[in-house]
């Protein structure tokens, strides 16, 4: 009988001690993830407003059509996608017409589209004005935190956020741009991203609350998507302003992470491509001449898979020659 009752103490206090552990954990990493989301606050993002649907004329009035879709914590899923060699990263881009263009360093301003488009502004003209002090923002940030490239904002979401450019696809997902380091990690670009690029890809975690791309899964839902398609990217020398095309879930090694897309041709296929393989079908991907396509990838808590939300950014004011190391 006494040695029942000393066995239950003993796991009594097992137990207790392995939910303190966890909890002591559990506090640790909240206090880590709250210095994350202050760091953002105090630099104007996380969420801090961007356009309400009002002010964008182009957003309806939408609840949360995703409330039934589940929030995941902040993962390790992004891991797999390290600072890897460009082709092995790319995975098998066989089905992307990359061609010979890419290597001899041509480039075009815009993809060959059907006869007879014609381009029509994603933003009223008072809306864009709007959008200016997201440069002035990159450009006086960027003499605090080196790698800050740009800002990207999805007008009515919680996505307004920096975006870094390192040196390979692993230091900012545990890094805010300050450097320190942080579970929440920051938006990065693919670090083969270049001015000269067609293609320009952003990862960032799929953070619970909807933090960083978190909202990204709202996209899941047509109706979330058909209401929050307009994005926009300032750098420190322009702006660009795009629209949502293409909504699908991919592998980490999938040929829609393929860069090196050097001609117009080459996009074109690129675009058409992504086009047919999204959830949805618009029509309205050829109203504009796209000049590039900005793809925002996150994990989706399920292994290998990612979910991607692919823009083709039509407009670009230039509001400076200065260089940046974006461009």
């Amino acid at each position: 009988m006494k040695n029942r009752c000393k066995f239950f103490r003993i796991l009594y206090f097992t137990v207790l001690a392995a939910f303190l552990a966890v909890g002591a954990e559990l506090a640790v990493r909240l206090s880590v993830m709250q210095d994350g989301m202050d760091f953002y606050k105090n630099i104007g993002a996380a969420g801090q407003g961007g356009l309400s649907d009002e002010q964008c004329g182009r957003l309806s009035d939408l609840q949360d059509a995703t409330e039934n879709v589940q929030d995941t914590e902040v993962t390790d899923g992004l891991r797999n996608v390290q600072d890897t060699s460009v082709s092995e990263h790319s995975g098998n881009v066989q089905d992307i017409d990359v061609t010979d263009s890419s290597v001899s360093g041509q480039h075009t301003d815009a993809a060959d589209v059907p006869e007879n488009v014609q381009n029509s502004p994603i933003f009223k003209e008072d809306e864009r004005d709007r959008f200016m002090e997201l440069s002035a923002k990159v450009s006086n940030l960027s003499k605090r935190y080196a790698d800050l490239a740009a800002w990207i904002q999805i007008p009515g979401t919680m996505v307004d956020y920096p975006v870094m450019l390192g040196s390979d696809n692993s230091f900012y997902l545990d890094h805010l741009p300050d450097g320190s380091k942080n579970a929440l990690g920051s938006l990065f670009f693919d670090f083969r991203c270049s001015a000269k690029e067609y293609h320009w890809i952003i990862y960032g975690h799929n953070g619970s609350g909807g933090r960083m791309f978190g909202q990204l899964k709202n996209y899941m839902v047509e109706s979330y998507y058909e209401s929050h398609r307009p994005v926009v990217l300032a750098a420190a020398d322009a702006l660009y302003f795009g629209r949502i095309f293409s909504v699908s879930r991919v592998s980490a090694g999938s040929s829609v992470y393929a860069v090196g897309i050097g001609s117009s041709d080459a996009l074109e296929n690129y675009i058409s491509r992504a086009a047919a393989a999204s959830l949805y079908q618009t029509d309205d991907v050829w109203q504009n001449s796209p000049l590039r396509v900005l793809t925002l990838s996150t994990c989706t808590g399920w292994g290998n898979q990612r979910l991607i939300v692919q823009a083709l950014l039509y407009e670009k004011i230039q509001l400076s020659d200065a260089e940046t190391i974006f461009s």
